[in-house]
């Protein structure tokens, strides 16, 4: 989910998971983006995804105003360009592919630099997209101060560095510098794993979005612990 303000849209991924044995309210397949006015909650816009398999992970909006989006299930990004209602495939590189039963594709962000970087959730691995005019260029892979575990969410906090969410129960404050990435942990010890992040003034919030519940074949039949939670962490001045 992405608010974007500058478009007034309320940007939401729609996805069938009957392949993880999870019942959805219809019968839909496949996966989808959605846009909804931010003011009203109308629909805007309703874009499947054009691969299958999918499931559609996180958005980022690019300098032109297009919304893009990882497949977690392949190894694409897509794009939305402003007044469209069909997603384009705007990256595919073999780098990005999912082995066996892995989450593959998961966070993006573009950066002041006005690349594009993303992670994997499974393998926590991280990669910069050359963009050009709109165009995108080489991936980099990038090599992380430490070590992660079950990357997630990432999000811009202004100054070049970004937001990481680690579903092994870590949130982050990540900078990228040449092909390497300086991990500052901002805050530890999360159980349930940090799935979500996003900043508000000076604050951080984060969700705990206990995915082991329906990932983890170990923990099939269980039931998550209620009420599910969003955490505050203070980031200092804005």
């Amino acid at each position: 989910m992405l608010a974007d303000e500058a478009s007034g849209t309320l940007w939401v991924c729609s996805n069938d998971l009957s392949a993880l044995g999870i019942k959805g309210p219809s019968d839909v397949k496949g996966a989808a983006l959605k846009g909804f006015d931010l003011k009203t909650g109308a629909g805007k816009v309703s874009a499947s995804f054009p691969v299958s398999p999918a499931i559609c992970n996180d958005i980022a909006i690019g300098p032109d105003g297009a919304a893009y989006v990882t497949n977690t299930l392949g190894p694409q990004i897509l794009r939305l360009k402003p007044g469209s209602q069909t997603l384009e495939i705007w990256k595919s590189d073999p780098l990005f592919a999912p082995a066996g039963k892995e989450a593959g594709l998961d966070g993006i962000a573009f950066g002041t630099d006005g690349n594009l970087y993303v992670d994997t959730f499974t393998t926590a691995e991280l990669f910069r997209i050359d963009v050009k005019d709109g165009q995108a260029g080489a991936v980099t892979p990038l090599t992380p101060s430490r070590p992660l575990v079950l990357a997630d969410r990432l999000r811009p906090l202004g100054d070049g560095s970004f937001l990481l969410a680690e579903g092994g129960g870590r949130l982050d404050r990540v900078t990228f510098s040449g092909d390497t990435a300086k991990v500052e942990v901002l805050r530890d010890g999360i159980a349930g794993g940090v799935t979500g992040a996003t900043k508000v003034g000076a604050t951080a919030f984060i969700t705990v979005g206990q995915l082991a519940v329906i990932t983890d074949p170990a923990r099939k039949g269980s039931k998550p612990d209620l009420p599910f939670r969003v955490l505050a962490v203070p980031l200092g001045s804005p």
